[in-house]
């Protein structure tokens, strides 16, 4: 969903995740290292605000959002705040 500038990397600042769907997992975050950035379980939770969450990928990671067993339809709406570094 995010890639940085080649030979860079994105740290990120905050997440915001939010949803309607009430059942499933949505979960973001980077792939290659494996570095979870955020999530919530639907059935507990609408939305989840992580502000000051820093994290930083590793160089050309991009960032991933996933989603399994949501509600048909569901709608998903997520804000990342981040900085490119080198």
């Amino acid at each position: 969903m995010l890639t940085p500038t080649s030979g860079y990397k994105l740290d990120t600042r905050s997440v915001y995740i939010g949803t309607d769907s009430t059942a499933g997992e949505i979960e973001v975050k980077f792939p290659t290292s494996n570095k979870l950035l955020g999530k919530i379980y639907c059935s507990k939770f609408a939305m989840v605000t992580l502000d000051g969450i820093r994290i930083t990928g590793g160089t050309n990671e991009s960032i991933q959002i996933s989603w399994s067993g949501t509600d048909t339809g569901a709608k998903i709406f997520y804000v990342i705040r981040y900085k490119e570094i080198q």
